[in-house]
């Protein structure tokens, strides 16, 4: 986790968590990220550099080849879309549960520590929710789903 000034893109810091992670020999054979982190050159350099398959959505792609239909361009790369939607709850669970949309302290070393908090707490959730056999994917019902068999009954 990285934690920077509100200013500096996503994408500028994917390459940097990989060489920390390096130092600490703790990288992913996969890594999941969200369109603001990926780009074409960050995938090709994360798997030539450190062996890493980053599975993201890719943006739109306005090259040349895509373009002119000379070379690949986005439409020969395919998504897998279920684990797209475990990343998506994820980042959704620590948005409700830590509120982490907003940072709660001044300074990038606290909010850096409020952003690891919040990871841990997430995964403290989830690993209770595992050991005791609750699924974290419950289907959300909304009220007016809910009052639907009261209507009709």
């Amino acid at each position: 986790m990285a934690t920077t000034d509100a200013p500096v893109p996503d994408m500028a810091m994917t390459a940097t968590i990989h060489q920390h992670l390096a130092r600490r020999d703790l990288l992913p054979v996969e890594h999941y990220l969200d369109a603001g982190y990926s780009s074409a050159e960050l995938i090709v350099a994360a798997r030539e550099q450190h062996q890493i398959n980053l599975i993201t959505p890719l943006r739109t792609d306005n090259s040349v080849q895509a373009r002119t239909r000379n070379g690949y361009d986005r439409t020969a790369v395919t998504i897998d879309w279920d684990r797209r939607q475990v990343i998506e709850a994820t980042i959704h669970q620590a948005v409700t549960v830590t509120g982490l949309c907003r940072a709660g302290y001044r300074g990038i070393e606290k909010v850096h520590l409020e952003h690891i908090v919040s990871a841990v707490a997430v995964d403290l959730i989830r690993l209770d929710a595992w050991w005791n056999g609750r699924p974290l994917n419950r289907k959300r019902t909304s009220r007016l789903a809910r009052l639907e068999p009261a209507l009709t009954a």
